[in-house]
């Protein structure tokens, strides 16, 4: 199976299976409880002969769905401050909020630097949650750079609003064409790797929701004041007459 060819069907088949007893046989990852306000348990599994998955499970206080999207949003002004990120590239944007973009990251050597084509859909659902599909794709108008390696990646992101915490369901595969990598094991420093990036964007979902909050708030008081000058207006024109 290339799983990064997949679809929206393989995250609710994955949930499907976990549902149903006895689920599947997820080997733990990393667990991290509740760190000011932020909690995830990453696993994996051995999902055939040929690939590992990820399920990771995090919820993040305080949050809405709202700031994830600034968060993506701002994505490619943060991304290209980032020294490793040698090229990143927004191609297409979709009136639902998917893109198609491209990036090329430097690597320690002796690893190649590698790139990616991506797909992400943002497929909004009925209970008001959103799921996000990327998926690595290929055009013609971008091959792979010469002296990279291709990403193959698969990831599925459920995004849920529960009072005021933000709760996240993500599925996730990748490999690197050209390179024996039959299997990523998400244990290990690449476990630890995913935990600072999380709580990296954690602090950074916390900030873009106060700033949405406060843009609310504003927004609300000056509606107020337009009301009440409209009322004082016409107060004054009735007792004019």
């Amino acid at each position: 199976m290339k799983i990064g060819n997949q679809d929206s069907s393989l995250y609710f088949e994955l949930i499907a299976h976990d549902s149903t007893p006895p689920g599947l046989n997820w080997r733990t990852a990393l667990e991290c409880k509740d760190t000011e306000g932020f909690t995830v348990l990453m696993r994996e599994i051995d999902w055939d002969n040929e690939t590992t998955m990820a399920r990771t499970d995090y919820t993040m206080q305080d949050v809405k769905i709202e700031a994830y999207e600034m968060y993506l949003e701002r994505m490619e002004e943060e991304l290209k401050t980032m020294p490793a990120i040698k090229e990143f590239k927004i191609l297409d944007k979709d009136s639902n909020g998917g893109m198609v973009y491209y990036y090329r990251q430097a690597m320690k050597p002796p690893t190649p630097d590698r790139d990616n084509l991506i797909r992400m859909s943002r497929l909004p659902q009925e209970d008001g949650s959103v799921l996000r599909i990327w998926n690595t794709i290929d055009m013609l108008e971008y091959p792979v750079h010469e002296g990279c390696s291709r990403m193959d990646m698969y990831r599925a992101q459920m995004m849920k609003e529960v009072d005021n915490i933000l709760q996240v369901t993500e599925f996730m595969n990748f490999s690197v064409r050209g390179q024996f990598m039959p299997k990523v094991n998400f244990t290990g420093q690449l476990a630890t790797h995913f935990q600072q990036k999380w709580v990296q964007m954690y602090l950074k979902l916390v900030k873009f929701q106060q700033e949405i909050d406060t843009a609310k708030a504003e927004n609300v008081e000056q509606e107020v004041a337009e009301v009440q000058e409209n009322l004082s207006g016409l107060k004054v024109e009735q007792e004019a007459e």
